[in-house]
């Protein structure tokens, strides 16, 4: 074999596989980022929710300058960003809720609404193909939505 060959060999292989591990570790970077930005916005989305039952105990003239289901409304619009677009039913579903919590009157009601999309982020996060075909079954049976979900 040529010498050059040897050289060029020699100094090939530790190349290619440091650009390698660059590559990976760039993905997996990337990749990591990618997850704890939709944990931020899970976060954001649960903290509304558990603020929602806080705010109802406080007096009536506090509780308009402290409205959780503006934080709720704007993570769960924050969700189409972080979420794959076959998740989608989950966030028009949260949005769909969100406005009924925002337009509900009364602490039972909201308290309602909030747990039950608790319960359902919960839901997703076990069996996130069972919820998505729920929700789309579920989304598709309302008589009145607030949505184009084309």
């Amino acid at each position: 074999m040529e010498p050059w060959v040897v050289a060029l060999l020699a100094a090939g292989i530790p190349a290619f596989a440091a650009a390698l591990t660059y590559a990976i570790s760039e993905w997996l970077r990337a990749r990591r980022a990618s997850s704890d930005r939709r944990a931020a916005v899970f976060a954001r989305l649960e903290t509304g929710l558990e603020r929602v039952a806080i705010v109802e105990t406080m007096p009536r003239l506090l509780r308009r300058w402290k409205r959780p289901d503006v934080a709720i409304v704007q993570a769960t619009t924050s969700l189409f960003e972080v979420l794959p677009r076959r998740e989608w039913v989950l966030v028009y579903w949260l949005a769909e809720e969100a406005y009924r919590l925002t337009v509900a009157r009364g602490f039972e009601e909201r308290a309602q609404i909030a747990t039950r999309m608790s319960s359902t982020i919960l839901a997703w996060r076990m069996r996130r193909r069972r919820m998505r075909e729920r929700l789309a079954i579920d989304l598709a049976s309302r008589e009145q939505t607030i949505l184009d979900y084309s």
